[in-house]
């Protein structure tokens, strides 16, 4: 498969137990190849205040209100580990989601986004920056 790179000559973990940076580097290569990831997140309501707790790598949210709001909280999507991407999809036509460019996000031309019914974002996190970088958008 192209892209994937040779398979890491370390072990597989570190002292701590945990995988090691190459293998965290290999293995979302390999689930990026073969599109293979977690199952969405059960429908997540976010508050304005406590922004996306990032529980899965694809997460469906939607105003935990009965209107839109918009993410004030700092950060607006919770860590990630370097290079880790992120599928966010709306749920709602009514109870939109908007992100703002800032407070740990990157976004593309510094535009805003609202999360409607079927919209979707995939971000990537810069450890480095400690920030989420915008890879796509689309509006449904």
């Amino acid at each position: 498969m192209s892209g994937l790179g040779p398979m890491p000559t370390d072990v597989l973990t570190g002292s701590d137990g945990m995988l090691t940076q190459s293998w965290h580097t290999w293995i979302n290569n390999l689930k990026n190849l073969i599109n293979f990831g977690n199952p969405p997140s059960a429908d997540t309501g976010i508050t304005a205040i406590g922004g996306v707790p990032l529980t899965n790598d694809y997460m469906r949210i939607q105003s935990a209100t009965a209107g839109p709001i918009t993410i004030s909280s700092n950060p607006q999507i919770s860590k990630g580990f370097d290079g880790q991407k992120i599928l966010i999809e709306g749920l709602s036509a009514t109870k939109t989601v908007e992100f703002i460019d800032g407070n740990g996000l990157k976004l593309a031309g510094a535009a805003s986004f609202i999360f409607a019914d079927s919209d979707s974002m995939i971000l990537h996190f810069n450890e480095a920056k400690n920030l989420w970088i915008e890879d796509s958008r689309s509006k449904k």
